[in-house]
């Protein structure tokens, strides 16, 4: 009997561009857009966006949310309005998940006072893909963020709800019931400052999301570590400096696979952003330092912007029309950015920005709330380049069959997190997580491809395959 031997070619790809936006699209809303959320709001896998707004004048937009469904075209469509009035409470903070295990992405917003009780409430999402009307929770005083996140690893998405006084936690156990338990912030927070800005990673890369707080007035930033017992109520602290930050996001910005930490600041003249680099020190953070930023970035995202695997670090300018992009150079670090062109707005809420494909093209677009003028879009239109080579890279990671024409297998030694396939020219064609060792290619049409495989130690394994 004969033995087949089989030679698998890996292809490096490197897929370079400068950022490139087109100009602003604008959707008109009449009140006061404060906070923007991306994410598939019908079931149908394309993303979509839902805006929050507060007040202006007696617009019958006033109070609501309204949700932006993504068509098979990769337009939005007109939105559809839910309102959340309640009290006269106002929009402060925005999330979306899955809240009741139905398998539907649900709304998470925080409504806020500016002294006094405030609520947070879910639009949960019903079998007709639209939103039942809000249900809401009281609050002590003025609420700050809302986040959705698994935060004991049993694979539902829980809640954490930050206001002045405590984070209070809540977790998720049968479908859409939670337990809640409070975490107790540090005693020098109080309802008259500037809100705390908070967001969730796994910031000691022990699989376990964790939870970050940044206190502005303070100069702190907080860590409170998730552990086996549940998170610990005493965090890990930060000095910051005496200088006041902005805008907090949590990302991987030097490409090691851990989750590190960049904050923005202010003033005119002095603005800068800082790069806090996840480390296995007690102290959890390298300080990288600060690099130039142009005058006041406010809030701040991070995200990969022209599929090369890196991630860039985007903000806005309040006051200063200005939406700036550090892209990484060769040694992989960040020192210039590009700036690009935005209406006014004088400034800008923490989750005023979002980043997520929004026209089905493959490439994180940017979207803003502005309160002057409604949702301000800049759709990506960076141009990727691929250039490939085929080497012998790891014989373990097996496609098959290939050809294929409906299903493509993937066998790997490892836990594949995120597969995306490109066609020759570069363009992507899918992104998704892996669910099953399996990838559906039906509706690809007969030819080459590439598929760049990212493994649970956030090694990229890059091969080609053949549709037939």
């Amino acid at each position: 009997m004969k033995s087949k031997f089989i030679i698998f070619l890996f292809f490096f790809i490197k897929l370079h561009s400068q950022i490139n936006f087109a100009p602003v699209e604008n959707k008109w809303t009449g009140s006061w857009p404060h906070v923007v959320k991306i994410g598939d709001l019908n079931n149908d896998g394309l993303n979509d966006v839902v805006l929050g707004l507060t007040s202006h004048w007696q617009h019958p937009n006033n109070y609501s949310i309204l949700v932006y469904l993504q068509n098979p075209n990769g337009t939005l469509a007109d939105p559809v309005q839910y309102s959340y009035a309640v009290n006269y409470l106002e929009i402060s903070s925005i999330d979306i998940g899955d809240l009741n295990q139905d398998g539907l992405n649900d709304i998470l917003i925080g409504l806020q006072s500016p002294v006094s009780t405030s609520r947070f409430g879910i639009f949960y999402q019903n079998s007709n893909n639209t939103f039942d009307p809000l249900v809401s929770t009281l609050v002590s005083g003025r609420l700050e963020r809302v986040r959705i996140a698994d935060m004991n690893n049993d694979g539902k998405n829980d809640m954490i709800i930050c206001h002045y006084l405590s984070i209070e936690v809540f977790y998720q156990g049968a479908s859409g019931v939670f337990q809640n338990v409070t975490i107790t912030k540090p005693y020098l927070f109080n309802q008259y400052v500037a809100m705390a800005n908070m967001e969730i990673g796994d910031m000691n890369n022990d699989g376990k999301n964790d939870l970050v707080l940044q206190a502005p007035a303070f100069f702190k930033l907080y860590t409170y570590l998730n552990t086996n017992t549940g998170i610990n109520p005493i965090p890990i602290v930060f000095d910051t400096g005496q200088l006041l930050f902005n805008g907090l996001a949590v990302g991987d910005v030097n490409n090691d696979g851990k989750k590190d930490v960049v904050l923005s600041r202010g003033p005119n003249n002095t603005s800068k952003i800082r790069i806090l680099h996840q480390t296995s020190s007690p102290n959890l953070y390298t300080d990288q330092g600060e690099i130039p930023a142009y005058e006041l970035p406010e809030a701040i995202k991070i995200g990969d912007l022209n599929n090369d695997g890196k991630n860039e670090i985007v903000t806005v300018h309040g006051g200063w029309v200005k939406l700036s992009t550090y892209t990484q150079n060769s040694l992989g670090n960040y020192s210039s950015y590009q700036m690009f062109d935005l209406p006014y707005a004088s400034s800008y809420d923490e989750d005023g920005l979002a980043i997520g494909d929004i026209n089905n093209d493959g490439k994180k677009d940017v979207v803003i709330a502005n309160y002057n003028r409604g949702i301000d879009i800049l759709y990506n239109i960076s141009n990727i380049i691929l250039n490939t080579s085929e080497t012998v890279l790891n014989s373990e990671l097996i496609l098959y069959p290939n050809p294929c024409s409906d299903f493509l297998k993937i066998k790997y030694k490892e836990k594949i997190e995120k597969i995306e396939i490109f066609d020759m020219a570069g363009k992507i064609l899918l992104s998704k997580t892996l669910e099953k060792e399996m990838i559906d290619i039906r509706n690809l049409i007969p030819g080459k491809y590439i598929i760049r495989i990212t493994n649970k130690s956030h090694s990229i394994l890059v091969k080609s395959f053949i549709k037939k």
